[in-house]
């Protein structure tokens, strides 16, 4: 089944830097983060001068101080674009720099190592190295840091290492940094065993995962084996102070907790670190200004805090609430468009023909919309339109868990309005007539051309999308 994306977005580099020049201390290290791993995969001689930067950048964020100019890279002969991934981990799973920062504290106490190599894996690790390196580098510890790209399948992953990659080798202290592992655990097997080969003594590889899972969880036999043979200091999830108290949330895969303050309640979710959550927090206060959505209070260590709502879940499909679902569609097609364009015209046609076809079903023929299709523009969908998002406290209807899917890593990305409105009408199995009540409602708020043919496109794609997430759990 096809669930996951490999989505990049393409940016200006130039423009990127110079918005830089306001950046806070951690902004600024999450952004020349991705800015190095973007460099290494696309214009290595450009490595050097960004990957001194981020260094600095990681040194001014552990020490609380200001933090330095970048604007010598702008007299770079940058190119014109550049590839950007999306750092799941900050983004997504409560990953922070500062968990990563506490495991090379570990390291440091427990070793006190003269030098040390650290290798991030990029994309990700490209910015936790440099936080590992900075670490070290604060107790005088001499430190190289340099990053890979392991490729190939995503069980068994391979990797080379730099020509000139740093010494020491042998019995040097080498630390290898990334979040994860995910299922198989390959990556972190590629370069530590790369290592290996290369010299380095088993004993002297460390692992700096975001967690640690038994061995005999992990779905490759090269991630389990390194498991077992390398040492591992996890940077472990720690709960925020604000949040010692609140009750955790299971469902879902965001860490969520319940925060009483005396008579009032709160949902505390993940939204992101640093700048990835403020974007969520922006589109919270859009979405509450219409009453869509709860009143956000506030961000706080990646945390969103909203208002609880105490109110039955799975409204009944009445005609107050089909227009209240295309006025709040309509407001997200009338967002700005997102900077990143979602799966392409051809990618939701394999995604149908895959997740059909395992499912044992016939694909139907959808080809001939290619040119109904590709000239939409992409909106920030909501992406999960099931009767379980939405509330009705007597008053008006609330929609939860509006704020992500149109950005994280699965299908179908940013795309058409459209797709929303064929997952409205699949999740409350609409009939003819209260689906054309539906999209009549969202045309007095939002006029297009062939909606409705557009709608009759995204049905499938829709129902290709959830046989993906069911195949996943």
């Amino acid at each position: 089944m096809i669930i996951y994306s490999n989505r990049t977005s393409a940016c200006n580099p130039f423009q990127r830097l110079k918005a830089l020049a306001a950046a806070d201390p951690l902004a600024l290290l999450l952004e020349l983060g991705a800015l190095e791993s973007a460099i290494a995969d696309q214009c290595p001689p450009l490595l050097p001068p960004f990957a001194a930067a981020l260094d600095k950048a990681a040194s001014a964020w552990l020490s609380h101080t200001c933090p330095p100019c970048v604007s010598h890279l702008l007299s770079l002969p940058l190119p014109a674009t550049l590839r950007m991934s999306r750092p799941e981990g900050f983004c997504d799973y409560a990953v922070t720099p500062e968990a990563y920062a506490c495991a090379a504290a570990g390291f440091w106490r427990a070793h006190q190592p003269e030098e040390a190599v650290v290798v991030g894996i990029r994309s990700i690790g490209t910015t936790l190295s440099a936080v590992v390196a900075a670490v070290l580098r604060r107790q005088y510890c001499r430190v190289s840091r340099y990053t890979v790209r392991p490729t190939g399948h995503p069980y068994h992953r391979e990797v080379s290492l730099p020509a000139d990659a740093a010494s020491p080798r042998g019995h040097g202290w080498h630390l290898v940094v990334d979040e994860g592992p995910g299922r198989s655990g390959s990556s972190f097997a590629a370069v530590a065993n790369a290592l290996h080969r290369a010299g380095v003594t088993a004993e002297r590889i460390v692992l700096l995962p975001a967690n640690s899972p038994d061995a005999g969880a992990l779905c490759s036999e090269e991630g389990r084996q390194a498991w077992r043979t390398y040492n591992r200091i996890p940077a472990s999830y720690t709960v925020p102070p604000f949040l010692r108290d609140a009750a955790e949330y299971p469902q879902g895969r965001r860490r969520k907790y319940i925060r009483h303050d005396g008579p009032i309640r709160f949902v505390a979710r993940f939204a992101g670190v640093g700048p990835y959550g403020l974007a969520k927090l922006d589109l919270a206060q859009q979405l509450a200004a219409e009453s869509f959505v709860p009143t956000p209070r506030c961000l706080h260590d990646g945390f969103l805090l909203s208002d609880w709502i105490d109110a039955p879940s799975d409204p009944p499909v009445t005609a107050g609430f089909l227009d209240h679902a295309a006025r709040y569609l309509a407001f997200r097609a009338a967002l700005p468009a997102p900077s990143a364009p979602g799966h392409s015209f051809d990618d939701l046609l394999e995604l149908v023909e895959v997740n059909y076809t395992e499912a044992g079903l016939a694909p139907p023929s959808l080809a001939g919309a290619r040119a109904l299709i590709e000239g939409q523009p992409p909106s920030c969908v909501d992406g999960r339109l099931g009767g379980g998002k939405w509330l009705y406290n007597g008053h008006g209807y609330v929609k939860l868990d509006a704020l992500d899917h149109y950005d994280d890593h699965f299908y179908p990305g940013p795309q058409d309005i459209a797709y929303d409105l064929a997952g409205l009408i699949e999740e409350f199995d609409l009939d003819t007539r209260a689906a054309a009540h539906l999209l009549h409602a969202f045309a007095q708020h939002y006029p297009g051309d062939h909606v409705g043919e557009r709608v009759a496109f995204f049905q499938p794609v829709y129902r290709a999308v959830q046989m993906g997430y069911e195949a996943m759990q």
